[in-house]
């Protein structure tokens, strides 16, 4: 990855990971937005 820090190295690369993945759900025709992980987690944080 191109940048001027490591830290925007890291930025990027988790950006084009991101974008990767969103992508191939769509592609597969699956709809990426449920994360089942982050739900779990934002109901334990209700509790």
């Amino acid at each position: 990855m191109e940048g001027e820090s490591v830290f925007a190295k890291m930025f990027l690369s988790i950006a084009l990971g991101d974008f990767a993945s969103y992508h191939l759900a769509l592609r597969y025709g699956q709809d990426p937005t449920p994360v089942l992980m982050v739900e779990d987690l934002k109901h334990r944080l209700v509790e």
